[in-house]
Order: structure tokens, then sequence, then C-alpha cells
């Protein structure tokens, strides 16, 4: 009910990401809950894994300016693609690669970035990511069993692949 209700305004949209776990870093509290966002509100992300180098990643960027609401270790990442996005004057990609390469742990992560409102990256390191393709969509998830009665088939990702997938399903740039 409550997606429901939070997605009306977004009618018209034909993209978005959800997350189903409380964080397993902070307390259980909507602060802590997914998706992240960046500190331009741009950049959105969902994450299962576990970023061991946090606390540091987080000391850097809070040097830089950046401010957090929560304890999480995915607003750390999604202020880190952020960082690059908006300073680096690269794609969302590129920033997403590069934040990555600076994160030490497992991930299986989605980013959507408002600029891009079509668009998903989607990367893993040690924790499982599928991307399913049906007749009604491509979805991603850390499980299969996901797409169950919306697509028989599906890719798994391997560790450090980057994947772009669009909205319209026709494409999938997929690189390792």
């Amino acid at each position: 009910q409550m997606v429901r209700d939070s997605s009306r305004s977004m009618y018209g949209h034909s993209i978005g990401i959800g997350h189903t776990r409380w964080a397993t870093h902070g307390s259980i509290t909507d602060r802590n809950a997914h998706p992240h966002l960046d500190a331009s509100g741009k950049i959105a992300v969902v994450h299962n894994g576990s970023i061991f180098n946090k606390q540091e990643l987080r000391k850097e960027l809070k040097a830089l300016g950046y401010k957090f609401d929560g304890q999480t270790d995915t607003e750390v990442i999604a202020k880190l693609i952020g960082h690059y996005y908006q300073n680096g004057k690269v794609d969302i990609r590129v920033a997403t690669e590069k934040a990555m390469q600076r994160c030490e742990g497992a991930w299986g992560m989605v980013v959507m970035c408002s600029d891009l409102p079509e668009e998903l990256i989607v990367i893993c390191n040690g924790s499982p990511l599928y991307i399913g393709v049906g007749e009604n969509g491509t979805f991603v998830a850390s499980n299969p069993s996901a797409f169950k009665g919306q697509s028989g088939s599906f890719i798994k990702l391997q560790d450090r692949e980057v994947a772009t997938i669009t909205a319209d399903g026709r494409n999938l740039d997929l690189t390792k």
C-alpha cells in the first residue's frame, strides 16, 4: 500500500527502483531505508551488500562538505557517485564506476539518475545480481526467483560487470 501511494505522483514514468530489506548498517529507521540519494537529490541508489571502508569514505566526503542523514553504507555510495557526477562532469555510468572503484566490500546495486529517467545503471561485486528480461519489461533483483511470472530468462552479472538498462528494454549495454 505504501509503495502504491508513494508512486501515484510518478504515473507516466516507466522505470523505478525499490528495496525490500531494512538496512544492515545503522538502526531500523526510515532514514536508513533505501533508496538513498546523493546531495543533489538527482541520484538514487539501492544496494545489497556491505562496504567495508564506508567510514573512511564518509569522513572524506564530510571534509568536502557533504552531509549525511543516516548511518548506512548505501548513503555513502550515493553521495560518492553524486560527487563524481557533479564535479567530474562525467555521465552517471562513469561516475558509478569511479565510485565503486573506491569501495571495498560486496555489492549488488542499482543506480537511477533524474537526468536520465529512462535508464538504470546496474553493477555488482561479490553479491549476486540478476537481470530478467520478459515481455512486460526488464527487471533487476538479487535472486532470479523475484522474476517468477514476469521473466523466464535472466542474465547473472559477474563481479565488476556494469550494465546500462533502458526503459524500453531494447538496450542492455553490459561491460566488465
